[in-house]
């Protein structure tokens, strides 16, 4: 492009030579003629082909411009790429003595607390005054917890001891407890005091909650047949069943017919077992008679008792009508002292009515009290041992209806 420059420039400075020749030869001879005309035509060629070259100068000094600013951004590009290359090897350079600082940090600490022996190496190549290597910090570690000062007491260790744990929380007590060989009810946390009735069934608890008392049924022929192992699993501790009875219009002696039945199912249950004889006796020989008759069939059955045999006294009919409480009260001395005396524990059955107004209690010693009195709470002011409190109750197992009982302890 320079080359295409230059010799059109030269051309030009040679036309413009010649085109001045021209017009002094014409000036000369200008009268007339040929040569006049000639020189006319030539000047007028000459001002045409230099416009023309004009314009080709232009053309090429602007491309040869725009060639060299094209050259210009060319070569700050690759300065830029270099300098960028430059930038990265310097930081790839720079990461390379960082990795081998670190990993030079890392041997020196695990010389230094590792290996006792390669300390002594590191003190005799170290350039520091007298000899002496200072070990490299080792990395951070979490600081604990600082121990509670216990003001010199403990272990010997600064007087202070790593802290004691938190007492895990103490679950809240629901439902039935045992603690200690105690039984209590929990309900959110509290035990349950006092009297108690849970679905049909009276508990009583002392003030500190502990339970005080063991429920059970009674039962005769009325219940029919009994299934003893669903009555055990249903909670119940004892039953009393009924031996036999005296009638109240002939004065006959009858054995239950279940009571053979009940008693050899209640015992391969598990539940302890007592007796009762209904009784329409009307003196004390008659009594002891009932006591006697109860006895032979209990034993009859290879069973032992492990509750009392109780007299059941409540009829106010037929034979027994009229009789006063002295009458009723010498029936029952006769009934225990016989059961007694055949290693029987003895006990009355009797509702609250009879034991206020037709039964000398006072006379009963150490006879145990089978209080019969059907309210949610009952008001008896005397001593008694077990409260039979409905003849509604409902005991999976027993058919029917049932007598329920508490026992106190």
């Amino acid at each position: 492009m320079f080359k295409k420059i230059v010799s059109a420039a030269v051309a030009c400075a040679i036309l413009l030579a010649f085109s001045s020749c021209g017009v002094d030869k014409s000036a000369e001879g200008s009268s007339g003629g040929q040569e006049g005309i000639a020189l006319a035509v030539n000047r007028i060629d000459t001002k045409e082909y230099m416009a023309a070259l004009s314009a080709d100068l232009e053309e090429a000094m602007a491309a040869e411009a725009q060639a060299a600013e094209e050259a210009e951004a060319q070569r700050a590009e690759e300065e830029a790429a270099k300098q960028r290359e430059e930038a990265a090897a310097k930081a790839k350079k720079a990461a390379e003595e960082a990795q081998k600082d670190t990993s030079k940090y890392k041997n020196d600490s695990a010389h230094s607390y590792e290996d006792p022996g390669k300390q002594d190496n590191q003190k005799q190549e170290s350039e520091i005054e007298d000899s002496v290597v200072v070990p490299p910090t080792p990395a951070p570690t979490p600081t604990p917890e600082p121990a509670p000062d216990n003001g010199g007491e403990g272990s010997g260790s600064g007087g202070s001891s790593a802290p004691a744990p938190e007492p895990a929380p103490t679950p809240v007590l629901n439902g039935w407890q045992v603690i200690g060989g105690k039984t209590y009810l929990y309900i959110n946390g509290n035990p349950l005091t006092g009297w108690q009735t849970l679905e049909g069934i009276k508990y009583k608890f002392d003030n500190s909650g502990v339970l005080k008392s063991r429920w059970g049924v009674d039962v005769s022929k009325y219940q029919g047949n009994v299934n003893w192992s669903a009555v055990k699993a249903a909670g119940c501790s004892f039953v009393m069943i009924r031996v036999g009875y005296r009638g109240y219009g002939t004065g006959a002696i009858v054995e239950d017919p279940y009571f053979r039945q009940n008693i050899a199912g209640a015992k391969a249950a598990g539940l302890k077992v007592g007796a009762y004889f209904y009784t329409t006796a009307i003196n004390a020989e008659e009594a002891a008679e009932e006591a006697g008759v109860a006895a032979g069939i209990i034993r009859s059955t290879g069973y032992s008792l492990d509750y009392p045999l109780a007299i059941d006294i409540e009829c106010s009919q037929g034979r027994v009508e009229g009789m006063t409480k002295a009458q009723n009260t010498e029936v029952v001395n006769a009934f225990c002292a016989a059961a007694k005396s055949l290693g029987y524990q003895t006990m009355v059955y009797a509702n609250k009515s009879w034991l206020y107004n037709k039964l000398d209690t006072s006379q009963f010693g150490s006879y145990k009290i089978w209080l019969a009195h059907y309210t949610n709470q009952t008001d008896y002011s005397g001593r008694y041992n077990i409260w039979q409190y409905t003849s509604g109750g409902s005991v999976p197992g027993i058919p029917g209806k049932v007598d329920m009982n508490v026992e106190l302890l």
